[in-house]
């Protein structure tokens, strides 16, 4: 993995970290960190924060195992969203894709909560292996599924972001997203 996270945090430099690659800055952010270590989620936030300002990238794409919006009201993350929402509203990151709950679940939020498409960030919630969960009704999510394996395609292209997710049963696309922006 790249060698570029926080500085002040070795314990965190293999699992938070950046690489910018064909228009797109991909982040990795240590959701258990955030979650679970006050000096670490400083640190993180504020390494985050740093990346996000100074982002040559048309396209921003943040990947965590905690999730913001969980694909069930019973396993939330609060300091998780409250360390990170903020900057993500701030500064537009395109996607946000999390893992933890085993059930799939989509949808954009913007600043004031669940939103059209493309006025806010598109949060994705999936699983791949075989442990999966129901998913409960979201407010925020315009796509759900219970119980069901998925993997993701994204095509990163100069004028377009697309998300799509596959059912692995039936390779057959589930759900898309795509966003189109000029450039920063």
């Amino acid at each position: 993995m790249p060698d570029n996270g926080p500085a002040d945090l070795p314990a965190g430099r293999e699992t938070n970290w950046y690489t910018d690659y064909q228009g797109l800055r991909l982040i990795s952010v240590d959701s258990m960190q955030v979650d679970r270590d006050e000096v670490a989620r400083k640190s993180i936030v504020a390494w985050l924060d740093g990346l996000l300002a100074h982002n040559p990238n048309r396209w921003t794409v943040l990947f965590l195992h905690f999730p913001l919006f969980s694909s069930d009201p019973g396993r939330d993350n609060p300091k998780v969203r409250a360390a990170l929402k903020p900057l993500i509203d701030k500064y537009h990151v395109d996607l946000v894709l999390q893992g933890h709950d085993h059930g799939y679940a989509r949808g954009a939020i913007g600043p004031n909560g669940p939103s059209a498409d493309k006025a806010g960030s598109t949060y994705a919630v999936s699983v791949a292996g075989p442990k999966m969960y129901e998913v409960a009704p979201l407010a925020w999510a315009r796509k759900t599924a219970s119980r069901t394996q998925a993997y993701q395609v994204i095509d990163v292209a100069p004028n377009r972001l697309t998300y799509r997710l596959y059912s692995p049963a039936t390779s057959v696309s589930c759900a898309s997203q795509g966003r189109s922006r000029p450039p920063r």
